[in-house]
């Protein structure tokens, strides 16, 4: 797909303006929302090489072999440009309180849920908000010349999301965009080497994860991680990222939810909701979440909701088996 060339010469154009420039992405960061961020901060250092430009936010142990985050200081906001990636809600900004006086740009690939920002550039068929920045990268030519720190960056984001090139969201588009970043030298062989690696005790996490699946009618698989668990086996909420797609590997399991218990909340549960086919994003929408038709983060306060989410997901995998049986 072509993106709107206005788009891309607008953004150029606004980071042209301003000498400094401050990079956010979502809470709780994925390698998608961390390559985007300090992949972009290569791309416009690489452009501008006299303006500021800051990657804010906090960042897990779990990333930060990929990079680190800058100290941004209140006073950096002054005068500054700000773009947010890889995030549809503002409320999901790490750091939005910090950015309401500021002008602001949205890339990002996720479903539309409201608009918060002057310039928006959002394309939902993009895999990853790495893959769209490549697509911007490609389509500007020489305007954004990439560096191979920077395909290296974007590499790791589009890796990230795709699952590394096995999720349904992976398109000829992925690989051209792939491609493109190979040509300009990134180190796919690095990336990979490094997200395929694990601790032995994150390893022994995988093993009590494993013992923790529920099988449910329709295809429906459930998994509940309390904090308790997290704190004995020593393992933080972002290194629950490795077992989020451990039940899709069931072969009788169509969707699949994984139940993180948030940090101070007994009993309230962030839901990470994964499918192989039927539309989650309906389900995700009803309990505080959003995402993508594949896969979409929610809340639930209580066992109850726990349970009707469950139960919604059973509704929407019966509807689902129904359609593939009588098309």
């Amino acid at each position: 797909m072509i993106l709107k060339q206005s788009l891309i010469d607008k953004l150029i154009s606004l980071v042209d303006q301003y000498d400094r420039i401050i990079l956010h992405r979502h809470i709780n960061p994925d390698p998608d929302a961390i390559g985007s961020q300090l992949g972009l901060k290569a791309i416009i250092q690489t452009k501008f090489p006299d303006k500021t430009v800051l990657a804010a936010g906090k960042i897990g142990k779990g990333l930060e072999w990929l990079g680190q985050m800058d100290t941004v200081e209140k006073q950096d906001y002054e005068d500054a440009l700000v773009i947010v990636l890889d995030t549809p809600i503002f409320e999901r900004i790490d750091g939005n309180d910090k950015i309401l006086n500021n002008p602001l740009i949205k890339i990002d690939h996720h479903l539309i849920v409201e608009h918060f920002a002057d310039l928006e550039i959002v394309e939902i068929a993009s895999s990853s908000t790495a893959e769209l920045i490549t697509k911007i990268l490609m389509q500007a030519g020489s305007k954004l010349p990439l560096s191979p720190e920077a395909a290296t960056y974007l590499y790791a984001g589009v890796a990230g999301d795709t699952g590394r090139f096995l999720h349904s969201n992976t398109t000829q588009a992925t690989f051209e965009a792939v491609a493109y970043l190979m040509q300009h030298q990134a180190d796919n062989t690095w990336i990979n080497r490094k997200m395929n690696e694990f601790s032995l005790n994150e390893l022994n996490f995988q093993s009590f994860a494993i013992a923790q699946i529920e099988l449910f009618e329709a295809g429906v698989a459930a998994m509940t991680l309390k904090q308790a668990d997290l704190i004995q086996r020593k393992i933080s909420v972002e290194d629950t990222n490795a077992v989020t797609n451990i039940p899709g590997r069931l072969k009788e399991v169509l969707t699949w939810v994984i139940f993180i218990e948030k940090e101070d909340s007994y009993g309230e549960y962030r839901a990470r909701i994964r499918s192989k086919g039927p539309n989650i994003h309906q389900v995700a929408i009803q309990f505080k979440g959003g995402g993508h038709e594949m896969a979409s983060g929610a809340n639930v306060y209580d066992e109850e909701e726990k349970n009707d989410l469950i139960d919604q997901m059973i509704q929407v995998n019966k509807e689902y088996l129904k359609n593939q049986v009588n098309p």
